[in-house]
């Protein structure tokens, strides 16, 4: 999982079925380019770009079986779960208040 990643689209489970079949994903808005990077040293950071203003966000991470415990500033702290890892491709799901969301990922 370590390595520079790009979001290419996101998926939200508008049926509540827990379940993101294809019509529920979305392509990433090619005017906002979002890139998180993995460190082997359990570091990172996610860089966000949109209409020429970009945001870093640092942050810590611990892996347990397929959960992704993403530690940042603050209170910031997100579990994701790992639903497929391959050498090009990343997808990882959370759970929030309005249901399940899927983010997906490619090598970049």
């Amino acid at each position: 999982m370590e390595g520079r990643w790009k979001l290419t689209s996101t998926g939200i489970d508008g049926n509540a079925d827990s379940i993101i079949q294809s019509n529920e994903i979305t392509p990433q808005n090619p005017a906002v380019d979002d890139e998180i990077v993995f460190r082997l040293d359990k570091t990172g950071v996610e860089t966000v770009t949109a209409n020429s203003i970009t945001d870093s966000f640092n942050f810590t991470y611990e892996i347990d079986e397929n959960v992704v415990h993403r530690i940042g500033n603050g209170n910031d702290v997100r579990d994701y779960y790992m639903a497929s890892v391959t050498s090009s491709n990343l997808e990882l799901t959370e759970h929030l208040s309005t249901g399940l969301t899927a983010l997906f990922f490619t090598r970049h």
